[in-house]
């Protein structure tokens, strides 16, 4: 399994949510995580979200699968109450 961003990308989502794309990689190794279809941004891609925790937070994190195992992160956030609840129920 790889990981990859755009750097660019991944300073503006830090200033923005303050959740660096390091600490989303770890979210994709919570055997609890849920991972869900979300294609609201994107004709040209397959997108998906995933609620699951990292070393610190509970986040959503966005992101596309651009070749076998190699999964490029677009946002990653904290997860809201609502996801919060979500994510408690689904375990």
């Amino acid at each position: 399994m790889e990981f990859e961003w755009d750097p660019r990308k991944a300073e503006i989502n830090f200033r923005k949510h303050r959740v660096r794309f390091e600490e989303a990689v770890e979210a994709f190794f919570d055997p609890n995580g849920v991972e869900f279809l979300y294609d609201t941004y994107s004709d040209d891609e397959i997108r998906f979200r995933l609620l699951a925790i990292s070393s610190k937070l509970l986040l959503l994190v966005g992101y596309t699968v651009r070749q076998e195992e190699v999964f490029r992160i677009i946002t990653a956030r904290k997860a809201t109450a609502f996801e919060t609840r979500y994510y408690n129920e689904s375990k």
